[in-house]
């Protein structure tokens, strides 16, 4: 793992940087029938690849990006535009090899990524797929993935820490209710939250409730309102 792109990263917000190999991934979308395309190899036999995302740790770095470049708080998907620059920018200054970049709101066929099937495969973090949530182990619900960064740099043998189960069978039962009352009402932001709320454990790395809202809603006036009090707190 580089240290140096990882704590570049993480002072960005995005706190969890992942290697994998390549290779491993395109094997398992096969087994799936998947119509996914693989990813890029560069005609290695193992290529690096790093998963890239974050915790509640993003929000206040994100913020502090739209307050020194306020014309960005009104793009259409201001999130995923501080996530490709951070991205992109550390990974340009810090890598000379060539890069393939893979974005988890992308929806093109030739870009999608099952980035959930990846972080479970990789030992990330553990998909359940009843619920159709990755629980972190120490983070739980509260995270949200953002690139997968492929180089043309061969990879060094990764022993991969199974995603073990982090859901006791009680919490898994408690989720599973949330998740059916979730998709009783798809449209109910509120469900989806209370989804991940029932996930009780991990509250300590709750989203800041601005954050969470703008996850679910991607609504302007509650970003506005956050920025304001951020650009308040800051003076």
């Amino acid at each position: 793992m580089n240290s140096n792109l990882v704590s570049k990263l993480r002072k960005s917000g995005l706190d969890i940087c992942h290697e994998f190999i390549v290779q491993d991934y395109n094997a398992h979308i096969k087994t799936i029938n998947s119509s996914l395309v693989e990813l890029e190899t560069f005609g290695r036999q193992k290529t690096k690849g790093y998963l890239i995302g974050h915790s509640k740790r993003f929000w206040k770095p994100f913020l502090s990006w739209l307050h020194n470049n306020p014309e960005k708080v009104d793009l259409e998907h201001p999130v995923d535009e501080y996530g490709k620059f951070v991205v992109t920018s550390t990974f340009h200054e810090g890598v000379e090899a060539d890069k393939s970049y893979y974005w988890a709101h992308e929806t093109s066929s030739d870009k999608l990524v099952a980035i959930q099937r990846l972080a479970d495969i990789c030992g990330c973090a553990k998909l359940y797929e009843d619920v159709h949530l990755c629980i972190h182990e120490e983070f739980g619900p509260w995270i949200a993935f953002r690139a997968v960064v492929v180089m043309d740099e061969e990879a060094e043998e990764i022993i991969y820490n199974e995603s073990k189960n982090v859901l006791s069978k009680e919490e898994l039962l408690i989720a599973s209710n949330a998740y059916d009352k979730a998709i009783a009402n798809m449209s109910d932001k509120k469900a989806w939250i209370d989804l991940r709320d029932s996930i009780s454990r991990f509250h300590e790395h709750r989203y800041e409730d601005d954050q969470l809202w703008y996850h679910y809603t991607k609504n302007q006036t509650r970003l506005h309102s956050a920025l304001e009090k951020y650009s308040i707190d800051r003076n």
